[in-house]
């Protein structure tokens, strides 16, 4: 203790019981100093101890800085600060958006573009899109991944004349599950994930969708060999995968594997074990694991590979993005998250903004965006509601985003950047 915490108290006490120092001996002064010195301590520990230092000891403690609080006093500081967050706060209420349906407000139906809106605890956008009058069309945030772009520069680009975010992507910008645009396979899915297509017929499909290629060599050693994906990341216990120039101009690996060099015109120009490997323009890489069957081909020989998808009517597929899980099926609520590889998370409110898309059975494509506290299980139930046979959920939380015109409809003003939308285009313009 500091002299003036001492004496202070001490010299209250000798007032309040009219005892003055000049009345006592020398000795008796320095054995009546040291004992209420040793009371002064003795009450400065207890009542920290409680908390409840006398005001003027508090503030000598403040004024000078003399200590740390006690180890007893940080542990029950400490106790306070490490309450669990949310039960300090207020549960946030949770709103179902089929309770807005009749509430939605109609605008007027432009180039097969019908858009309803509610704005309330809820934020609403649904396009209701005739595709006897427009076409939908996928599109890349540039010609290869990894260039990621906001929905409003993706759409501005391609003259759309409106657009909503489409498939799931890695941090890096490389789309995950299908994706197919005028009619070729950018991507392979993932986990047999569900996707949405259109064939050239304008005709509209919803499968869980699988793919493979075949290779087909002029090496009798290896005549025929399956091939598993398209430009996916390589995951533990995967085989051979084909990376073109979509990927990029190069393929980096975790770790070696066996990579094979095709040129354009079919001939194998390289074979190496590595982990990053140029990829050569116009042509392709194959990469499987280092003792795979492939070890058999030698640089000159001749390869094709043909690409294969299940359901086969996937085979002629001109436009399809995927996402998931799979909202309404066949008219009924259908969520399989576990078939999908989802956590269970996925339905949590937490998420409270998601994109979603269907179809009726008149041909209509539907588009909705909402941006609030929901579940997963509402956007499903509100699909059905206003007429969807089946839909699925694609990309949301902050990548959500739907553009008609130049107008961002979405509450996300500063919009994250993407690396696939969905566009929709004037039916009897070519897109370039």
């Amino acid at each position: 203790m500091g002299i003036t915490v001492i004496w202070v108290p001490i010299l209250l006490i000798l007032k309040m019981t009219n005892i003055t120092i000049t009345n006592l001996t020398n000795i008796n002064k320095y054995i009546f100093v040291y004992f209420l010195a040793f009371q002064v301590l003795t009450l400065d520990s207890m009542a920290a101890f409680n908390h409840h230092l006398p005001k003027i000891i508090y503030f000598t403690h403040k004024t000078i800085n003399l200590k740390k609080p006690t180890n007893k006093t940080k542990k029950s500081t400490v106790k306070k600060i490490n309450i669990p967050k949310h039960k300090l706060t207020k549960t946030t209420k949770i709103y179902s958006p089929t309770e807005y349906i009749n509430q939605l407000k109609d605008y007027n139906e432009t180039y097969g573009i019908k858009l309803r809106t509610f704005h309330g605890p809820l934020n609403i956008n649904l396009l209701d899109l005739d595709l006897n009058k427009v076409k939908i069309q996928p599109a890349l945030s540039s010609q290869t991944f990894g260039h990621l772009a906001t929905l409003s520069d993706i759409a501005k680009s391609h003259h759309a004349l409106a657009a909503v975010n489409a498939n799931y992507f890695k941090n890096s910008g490389i789309p995950l599950g299908t994706l197919i645009i005028n009619n070729q396979w950018i991507t392979g899915p993932i986990f047999n994930r569900i996707a949405i297509g259109i064939d050239n017929q304008a005709n509209l499909f919803m499968n869980n969708t699988n793919f493979h290629a075949t290779l087909y060599s002029s090496n009798p050693k290896i005549f025929k060999y399956w091939i598993n994906n398209l430009n996916q990341p390589r995951r533990s216990g995967s085989r051979a995968i084909i990376y073109n120039n979509f990927w990029g101009d190069v393929l980096e690996l975790k770790a070696n594997s066996l990579v094979i060099s095709v040129a354009k015109n079919g001939k194998v120009t390289d074979i190496t074990k590595s982990s990053k490997v140029m990829i050569p323009q116009n042509g392709y890489l194959i990469s499987d694991r280092c003792n795979s069957p492939l070890n058999n081909l030698h640089i000159g020989d001749y390869i094709f590979c043909t690409y294969e998808s299940c359901p086969t009517s996937w085979n002629t597929m001109k436009e399809a993005i995927s996402g998931g899980p799979c909202l309404i099926k066949n008219g009924k609520l259908f969520l399989d998250l576990k078939a999908e590889n989802f956590r269970n998370s996925w339905t949590s409110s937490k998420i409270n903004a998601r994109t979603a898309i269907g179809y009726s059975r008149n041909n209509h494509l539907y588009i909705a965006t909402i941006e609030g506290h929901h579940s997963l299980w509402d956007l499903a139930k509100f699909m059905k509601n206003i007429g969807v046979e089946n839909a699925l959920n694609l990309d949301g939380g902050g990548s959500t985003s739907m553009i008609l015109g130049n107008k961002v409809l979405t509450h996300h003003k500063n919009q994250r950047k993407i690396e696939t939308a969905l566009l929709v285009l004037p039916k009897d313009i070519q897109n370039n």
